[in-house]
């Protein structure tokens, strides 16, 4: 049995690196592919993941975005008729679904974004089963063309995968921190995704200014590409810390005082670690954030000076916020679990 997972963003890998050791355990073949963006080539390589890294991310503008997602259709089209999967996976992926479905291959299709609404549009017509957590509003995503029968709903979150049986390492002397100074560790906006508000001027430049001239912090950002890395290191130099390579994520939001982000996974990492975290995304929240929010696990803000004030009080908070956490995640199922699930359904339905 052969199975295609399509990979194309850098935190999809924490949820696919276990299907993918657990499929390979169960004798079952693995094609992994993946496109040119960020830092999800180091990354598949750090977990030593291999894969194709085929086509690359089109950037900001709409017409970049349909010929580099034209030319990756074309490009798997090319390599998936020669391998014959029985099986495609894809999150989010616009052209896994695409292709799959083209080359009549069944598509196990995860989504946990309901505001994604050209990615969902594209592809949810074409899923054979649809994977999402409850928080999700299921009439969004009927909505966008998903056929309600083949959706299958967990009580949990995708980002739960990430961080569990995860071991937490030391992660000071690695990034260079002082251990005896509070880290906070900063995410910028999805400025590239198409769903991310083009007109709203991004929040991070200021919140960096304050951060390094008020008070004693480590303070670490992840950029989301080289450009907005080498933007940072010419306006903040030693600052802030930027790590030369993927950080170890679930570590770093561990021992972190506080998290402030302006997408969405990192933020939810942080809720299901009870790490206080502050949320600075300038559009509506997707329904597995605001279920956070409503925990109290991520408070969700835009406003400057509440930013300021909320990252000095928050991380007194954090016994409070791991216990919460701790409670919420013990109640949750396992997202990796669900995965293996389907694919077993699948087989069994086409096989007989």
């Amino acid at each position: 049995m052969k199975i295609w997972i399509d990979i194309t963003n850098a935190p999809h890998v924490h949820l696919f690196k276990n299907v993918v050791r657990t499929l390979q355990e169960k004798g079952y073949q693995t094609l992994i592919t993946a496109r040119d963006f960020g830092p999800l080539h180091n990354l598949l390589t750090q977990e030593k993941i291999p894969h194709h890294l085929i086509g690359k991310h089109g950037g900001a503008n709409p017409h970049n975005k349909l010929v580099e997602s034209s030319k990756r259709i074309l490009a798997l089209a090319k390599l998936i008729k020669k391998y014959k999967p029985d099986i495609v996976i894809a999150k989010h992926s616009v052209e896994a679904p695409r292709v799959g479905f083209g080359l009549n291959i069944p598509v196990l299709l995860i989504v946990d974004n309901e505001h994604a609404t050209a990615q969902n549009r594209l592809t949810l017509p074409l899923a054979t089963r649809i994977i999402t957590p409850k928080p999700v509003p299921i009439e969004k995503l009927v909505e966008n063309g998903a056929d309600p029968q083949k959706i299958r709903r967990f009580n949990g979150l995708l980002e739960l995968a990430h961080i569990l049986n995860t071991n937490i390492k030391e992660i000071h002397q690695e990034l260079g921190l002082d251990p005896e100074l509070p880290t906070l560790t900063i995410r910028p906006e999805p400025f590239l995704a198409h769903y991310y508000p083009k007109t709203v001027q991004s929040r991070l430049i200021p919140l960096l200014k304050h951060l390094t001239q008020n008070g004693e912090n480590n303070i670490v950002v992840l950029p989301r590409n080289l450009e907005q890395q080498k933007t940072l290191e010419k306006l903040f130099g030693d600052k802030v810390v930027i790590p030369n390579r993927p950080a170890d994520g679930p570590s770093l939001l561990a021992h972190s005082s506080l998290m402030i982000g302006g997408g969405g996974t990192m933020n939810r990492e942080a809720a299901l670690l009870g790490t206080p975290n502050i949320s600075f995304y300038p559009g509506p929240l997707p329904g597995v954030s605001q279920y956070l929010v409503e925990k109290e696990l991520i408070h969700h803000t835009t406003n400057m000076l509440e930013i300021i004030t909320k990252s000095e009080s928050l991380p007194e908070t954090k016994n409070q916020k791991q216990e919460i956490a701790k409670n919420l995640v013990a109640e949750m199922e396992n997202p990796v679990k669900i995965v293996l699930e389907e694919i077993e359904r699948i087989i069994t339905t086409f096989s007989s």
